[in-house]
């Protein structure tokens, strides 16, 4: 009997699955075999370890954001600008919740232990927000906090913490969710405004 044939992302999608619902312990390459319909020499074709299997389902969920932060336009008006990354991170995560759960989630590795292009693909979604910012503060619209990151700091802060709640079924209702989750970003960003 011939094993499917199961590519790389099928592997981090359950990947991510199995550790944004049951935790790290439920990770290994049988149980992923086991979802998958698979050998466990599927999982290591792929990735070679565990450990790298996990890396690369981070890595993906950073990758989901990034695509839709690059697919915005950059317009005349960066208030505007910050207001859509808001929507499409927020669109990222619940689009790709199992993958969202993991990227925040520690489960990879410590910090110090990362590669210069694992850093380099965390970095590139605050680097969007950090120009749009940057913009922003340029045209007067956002008071100057002195500090390039202290915007994009404040508004990931903002959206992540709002975002994790709504993922975790904490914040109202389908129908009422978006407005309160625009409304935060506003007050964010009518608070950060110039005077």
């Amino acid at each position: 009997m011939r094993t499917p044939k199961v590519t790389a992302d099928e592997v981090v999608r359950a990947a991510a699955a199995l550790l944004a619902t049951q935790g790290t312990s439920a990770l290994s390459a049988r149980r992923l075999a086991s979802e998958l319909g698979t050998s466990t020499m599927t999982v290591y074709t792929h990735f070679g370890s565990m450990p790298e299997l996990v890396r690369a389902v981070v890595a993906e969920g950073f990758r989901q954001l990034d695509r839709h932060l690059d697919a915005l336009p950059v317009t005349d008006d960066p208030r505007a600008d910050l207001v859509a990354i808001a929507r499409a991170y927020r669109a990222n995560a619940l689009e790709n919740p199992h993958l969202y759960a993991v990227m925040f989630s520690g489960v990879d590795d410590a910090p110090a232990d990362r590669t210069a292009d694992e850093r380099r693909v965390r970095e590139h979604s605050l680097r969007t927000l950090r120009s749009a910012s940057t913009r922003a503060v340029e045209a007067g619209a956002l008071a100057d906090p002195g500090d390039s990151w202290e915007y994009p700091r404040r508004f990931w802060a903002t959206a992540h913490g709002f975002v994790s709640l709504e993922l975790a079924g904490l914040i109202g209702s389908p129908a009422t969710v978006e407005r309160s989750y625009l409304a935060v970003v506003d007050a964010v960003l009518n608070a950060s405004a110039t005077r």
